[in-house]
């Protein structure tokens, strides 16, 4: 069997399989690097070592090819039930019992090595130490603000500063996160049909690959990616980012708050980003004492919040 093909032979099967190996498999996805069918580890019989994933079939039509033929009110209905799962995901972390348990089983003798230290990360990325570690573009560090100045791949692009006091959050941050919602991935099942128009509701989301342990931010920014390519539905896209930013931790109603006190906003061009208000002599004051009441306000806020959505018995959980 050539390197680059992978296929689903017997000693994979016997490693995926321990047992009710069934009679036959069918295999749905599959591409060079994987084969998409439990979480684990198996070689196949050349000895290459894969990483595999397994779900149960789950029967419906994906997002994707139904989204334009939709109302209103179930296109709404869909991204809502898919926020609230995104939600439940987010009540998972990498520290948890039973999720240490699973990965301790899908990496075998390499578990107290991978996990000894790790704080965030998963299959693509790697089990990562820290939060800079999850910056895989061209990084160069600076003294002061220390920080990381990454550069794009991309000339037209150029770069970003992320400070190191932003990355010490990461990992505190770090939740279970799917990192793919595309409309392809999200499988949906009619209810009903009425006047000739189909409803549907979300059966299942699936395409688990890049899924791990990252900043909720993390995901919403990769929302800003997929447009176009991998989500070509702009109003679902739209639809979502309304509902998750509710769901993600307060850095965004920090960043509007700061930009608010500093006189800010955002340019119609995107390469310019962030610029004072026009008139302005020049950048406004901003002392270290601010940025820390802006903190402490923004928690302050996001604690009240939590507490008027909390029912009584899960107060003492926040």
């Amino acid at each position: 069997m050539a390197d680059r093909d992978v296929a689903l032979d017997e000693c994979l099967l016997t490693h995926i399989f321990a047992s009710n190996q069934p009679s036959s498999v069918s295999v749905i996805l599959r591409n060079w690097d994987k084969c998409t069918l439990q979480v684990g580890s198996a070689a196949n019989e050349q000895g290459r070592e894969f990483q595999f994933s397994m779900m149960e079939l789950v029967e419906g039509i994906t997002l994707e090819e139904v989204w334009d033929h939709m109302t209103g009110e179930n296109r709404a209905s869909v991204a809502t039930a898919v926020a609230e799962a995104i939600s439940k995901m987010y009540s998972v972390r990498l520290s948890d019992a039973k999720v240490q348990s699973i990965l301790r089983r899908a990496l075998g003798e390499r578990s107290e090595e991978v996990l000894e230290k790790a704080v965030l990360g998963g299959p693509s990325t790697g089990f990562l130490n820290d939060g800079p570690s999850l910056l895989s573009a061209t990084i160069h560090p600076i003294p002061e603000p220390k920080g990381l100045v990454i550069q794009s791949e991309f000339e037209d692009l150029g770069s970003t500063t992320v400070s190191d006091s932003d990355m010490e959050h990461w990992p505190k941050e770090a939740v279970f996160c799917h990192n793919d919602l595309t409309p392809r991935n999200l499988m949906l099942q009619p209810t009903g049909s009425a006047g000739g128009i189909t409803s549907y509701k979300l059966a299942a989301i699936i395409d688990w690959e890049l899924a791990g342990f990252y900043p909720p931010s993390y995901q919403l920014s990769l929302q800003d990616t997929y447009l176009s390519g991998g989500n070509r539905h702009l109003s679902f896209y739209l639809l979502l980012k309304e509902r998750l930013k509710d769901i993600t931790p307060p850095s965004p109603s920090h960043l509007r708050r700061f930009g608010e006190m500093l006189g800010l906003s955002r340019d119609e061009d995107p390469y310019v980003g962030w610029k004072c208000e026009a008139g302005a002599a020049s950048p406004p004051e901003f002392s270290r004492e601010d940025a820390q009441r802006l903190e402490d306000d923004v928690v302050a806020e996001m604690i009240r919040r939590r507490q008027a959505k909390a029912k009584p018995g899960e107060l003492h959980n926040l």
